[in-house]
């Protein structure tokens, strides 16, 4: 495995499967990851540099550094660019990122220095891997896809959902299709908080319209966002705390699955961020059920706060 490498890529499912894999190829390696809203540059260089004590190798993902879009201080742009003139190839680097400004100095030497793989992958091979060792026809398989379009998450989660339940015959119609797919609200609902986080507000209202236009209950999509705030909030604090994903899934009581899943997202945001999310849909809530406010005025307004 090199020392360096730049994942950039707008849908983080390609990003997190690709980290996945390496992760299988190098079972052995330590795997570290860091958010720059919690930690600076500095930080992950003393992870980088230090001797490894428990394994011969250690995986740091540094998601998101500001310094790539010009927001960091000079010193710790100045670290980062001294790291990628001289990695320390006893262990990896590994850059987490969207599209990035292909005209910045420091955009050019990251890309002169890391590998960086190309992430696409079409959803046919992708299902098709991941249903191996069932039975399921490229007709059935289609027809699956058709209702997750390119939703890489509502694809893995529909596979896992239609894997246990027909974990004993190993055989996967679109009779099962047709009774567990959700083909509307769960991809809607994970559009909407996804915007809603990355404070895009137009697409948010977009989203919401469109809820309320197959007759979904402003008051039941409020209760849905929360949920996944709230999840997203608690997988990433007992995260912090070490906790394992199997402890976390015991803990909340929820799907190992799900944990998986809120965990990989949670690594785009800051706790500060899913809190604050989290507290004013608590609001809300609270407003709501004193009918101090109507439940689409209130959702339009916490949407227009963002």
């Amino acid at each position: 495995m090199e020392a360096l490498y730049l994942l950039e890529e707008e849908n983080t499912f390609l990003i997190e499967n690709y980290i996945e894999h390496l992760k299988k190829e190098n079972p052995d390696y330590e795997v570290i990851r860091y958010n720059d809203k919690e930690i600076s540059f500095s930080k992950v260089l003393e992870d980088l540099d230090t001797y490894n004590l428990f394994s011969s190798h250690k995986m740091v993902i540094y998601s998101n550094p500001s310094i790539l879009l010009g927001e960091g201080n000079k010193e710790e742009s100045t670290l980062f660019e001294k790291y990628l003139e001289n990695p320390n190839p006893e262990n990896t680097l590994l850059i987490t990122t969207s599209k990035l400004d292909d005209r910045k100095k420091i955009t050019k030497l990251l890309r002169s220095k890391a590998i960086c793989p190309n992430l696409s992958i079409r959803p046919f091979t992708f299902a098709k891997e991941a249903f191996k060792g069932y039975e399921i026809d490229d007709g059935t398989l289609r027809y699956l896809l058709d209702f997750c379009k390119e939703n890489y998450e509502k694809l893995t989660q529909e596979i896992e959902k239609l894997k246990l339940y027909c974990y004993d015959s190993k055989k996967i119609t679109k009779k099962e299709i047709d009774e567990l797919v959700d083909r509307f609200l769960d991809d809607s609902i994970f559009d909407l908080v996804d915007s809603i986080v990355n404070k895009k507000k137009d697409k948010a209202y977009l989203i919401y319209d469109e809820l309320l236009s197959h007759n979904e209950e402003p008051l039941k999509i409020l209760i849905l966002v929360a949920n996944q705030f709230r999840l997203l909030y608690q997988v990433k604090v007992l995260s912090q705390e070490k906790y394992a994903e199997n402890e976390i899934a015991t803990i909340l009581k929820v799907h190992p699955y799900r944990v998986k899943l809120a965990k990989e997202k949670s690594f785009l945001y800051s706790s500060d961020e899913l809190l604050n999310h989290l507290l004013s849909l608590a609001q809300l809530d609270e407003d709501l059920k004193r009918g101090t406010i109507y439940p689409k005025v209130g959702f339009e307004l916490f949407i227009n706060s963002l």
